[in-house]
């Protein structure tokens, strides 16, 4: 029994441990927006890219449709590596590694930037949005948590269960034991 738990044990330990090592390793593009700061006519607005995977991001390009550049009349403060195309590429970064975050600031004349306008992608990835300085609540870490603990106190309660089970199951014989042996005495 002991062999069979162990077995199982490190299969779950294995599954787990590549599936972390598969998912921890890609690039996570995440990118959010400032509230606008008007002065006058003009709106300013800070769009933020980090890269909260592993891997580094390479050649992350940023999109507005030309309409959106054009009605706004929105200009980039920021220098990029890459050049745009004048269409909807506006501009990119040759790489963002891991833990780092680009700031590219703009103004527009009319208006200020939504989540709509704006489509950040990689080489490999399309950057999701996310509110800034709003927690999240991760439903698969939640899930994965619960199993590996549930798990944790399966394993644990075997290994006090199985143990004083069988300690009772000796104790229970040594006194049929000492029983009998006592009746065939007094006979």
């Amino acid at each position: 029994m002991k062999f069979i738990f162990t077995v199982l044990s490190g299969i779950i330990v294995g599954i787990v441990g590549l599936y972390f090592s598969l998912d921890w390793k890609e690039e996570k593009l995440i990118y959010t927006l400032t509230e606008p700061a008007t002065f006058g006519a003009i709106t300013f607005q800070n769009i933020e890219i980090r890269n909260e995977g592993f891997d580094p991001a390479t050649n992350v390009k940023l999109y507005m449709p030309k309409k959106t550049l054009d009605s706004k009349q929105i200009q980039f403060v920021a220098k990029f590596d890459l050049r745009g195309d004048g269409q909807t590429l506006v501009g990119g970064l040759e790489r963002i590694r891991r833990g780092e975050r680009a700031l590219v600031s703009l103004t527009s004349q009319s208006g200020s930037v939504t989540s709509d306008d704006v489509s950040i992608k990689s080489d490999r990835s399309l950057a999701t949005y996310a509110l800034p300085n709003v927690w999240s609540f991760d439903t698969k870490s939640f899930w994965i948590g619960t199993g590996i603990g549930l798990l944790f106190l399966v394993f644990l309660s075997m290994g006090i269960a199985v143990p004083a089970y069988k300690d009772y199951q000796r104790k229970a014989r040594a006194a049929s034991l000492e029983s009998k042996s006592m009746r065939s005495a007094s006979q």
